[in-house]
């Protein structure tokens, strides 16, 4: 089978374009255009009725930016909350910081952190450095303390079960 694209290369990637929980067609490209198409234009809304010629290389609107890879505008990202491809954040840097600033707290994610993860990570650690201690006792050959620290780790991995 030929290349959805280019039509003369053998297509080796098939591309599925599901809408509504439901397969809408089949897209088939080789190797070179696969590497060059963005997935986001392949899966536009309603990108899949169009015939291949005018779904990949739409005709370019006079005005806005687009994302030199995707061709995602910037009220694209405004409309949907994503961007076409990860081009795309170099590509509108600028706006993104500026709309980062006015929309959020910062330009970056201080999220919290679950309980029962922060104390599940502080065992972890206090295991780790009661093995280093282990290891040092076994070393010094004072096999007492050796014995007690195995038993405190032991307690230690039961409570993160």
């Amino acid at each position: 089978m030929k290349c959805d694209i280019c039509g003369w290369r053998e297509a080796k990637v098939v591309v599925y374009l599901i809408g509504g929980g439901e397969l809408k067609n089949k897209l088939f490209l080789c190797p070179a255009c696969s590497q060059e198409v963005s997935i986001s234009r392949v899966v536009a809304p309603g990108s899949y009725k169009s015939p291949p010629s005018t779904r990949f290389f739409p005709l370019k609107k006079e005005g806005g930016k687009r994302c030199s890879f995707c061709q995602w505008e910037w009220e694209d990202f405004l409309k949907g909350g994503a961007v076409g491809c990860s081009h795309c954040y170099s590509s509108y840097s600028k706006e993104m910081q500026s709309w980062l600033s006015k929309n959020q707290l910062g330009m970056h994610h201080k999220g919290k952190i679950p309980i029962n993860w922060q104390r599940q990570k502080k065992i972890q650690n206090a295991i780790f450095r009661l093995g280093r201690d282990l290891e040092n006792a076994i070393e010094q050959e004072n096999y007492e303390k050796a014995g007690h620290l195995k038993k405190v780790m032991e307690k230690l991995r039961s409570q993160l079960k």
